[in-house]
């Protein structure tokens, strides 16, 4: 839902949003799913006429961000963990990662 509401760019109420999925879902599915989504702070709900539409609260990557760090918190061994994810990553995002733990280190 969240890559729905990313990228139409704008918000959308569960109507619009129940169209642009690729896999059909119920619209109760799909206002359950964006009311969870918002007790967990990721949309936010604005009324407009007779019902809601919905805009997600950060961007993408602050989100896979926050999934990545709760990942590794959850991890029995969170060095072994970043240690494996390390070695999977490519030339281009070992560059990534560390241009932004350098900026991170100077701030």
């Amino acid at each position: 839902m969240l890559s729905g509401l990313w990228a139409a760019g704008r918000p959308l109420t569960a109507r619009d949003l129940r169209r642009s999925l690729v896999k059909p879902l119920a619209y109760t599915t799909v206002m359950t799913t964006l009311t969870r989504l918002e007790a967990k702070g990721l949309v936010v709900r604005s009324p407009i006429s007779r019902g809601y539409e919905f805009a997600p609260t950060g961007q993408r990557g602050q989100n896979t961000a926050a999934k990545m760090q709760a990942l590794v918190e959850e991890a029995a061994d969170p060095t072994a963990a970043l240690a494996c994810f390390a070695s999977v990553l490519t030339k281009e995002q070992v560059r990534v990662l560390r241009a932004a733990l350098e900026k991170t280190r100077r701030a």
